[in-house]
């Protein structure tokens, strides 16, 4: 399988080894023999800045590749927003909603026929959500961190920068 996606063996530091399971190369579980790999994202465009460009644009690249499949889910989508993922090979799968729960919390149920290998979290508000696939799909998972809240928090010209950093990460 591609480089990209092995987990190392050598590793003991990963939550897998926390939890007694075997570490071993991911394997494919899809009968196309494509690895599935799933990237959690709060909407596909960018209007919320910089995190959904990143989720996005490493959605993009990843699916270059002949022996990935990417699912991009998210809370909400329009008919544009499928149509633009589909020219780069990826489907987009919208979230069922969830009356009386925050959007972010309807990721925590992608739908049961997905096929995942690979579920992508990004930070603490798309991590939790990962976690909890990761055990109701039986995949991998892999976070996403990009940014030190503590380190952001020193430019900002506002009122507890470092709290709201945390909240967005």
């Amino acid at each position: 399988m591609h480089d990209l996606f092995q987990v190392s063996e050598s590793s003991s530091s990963s939550q897998e080894s926390n939890e007694g399971e075997s570490q071993e190369n991911i394997g494919v579980h899809s009968s196309s023999g494509r690895l599935k790999v799933t990237f959690l994202a709060s909407e596909w465009r960018s209007s919320k800045g910089g995190l959904s460009t990143l989720n996005r644009e490493l959605a993009i690249n990843v699916a270059k590749s002949p022996e990935v499949e990417v699912t991009f889910f998210v809370p909400r989508c329009n008919d544009d927003d499928k149509k633009a993922a589909l020219r780069h090979k990826i489907n987009l799968v919208q979230a069922e909603m969830l009356l009386g729960m925050d959007e972010l919390i309807w990721m925590n149920f992608p739908p049961s026929d997905l096929q995942i290998d690979i579920v992508v979290g990004h930070g603490v508000k798309l991590g939790p959500q990962a976690q909890v696939i990761r055990k109701s799909h039986q995949c991998k998972w892999v976070q996403v961190i990009h940014t030190a809240p503590e380190e952001l928090g020193m430019y900002k010209t506002y009122s507890n920068p470092v709290s709201v950093n945390e909240k967005k990460a």
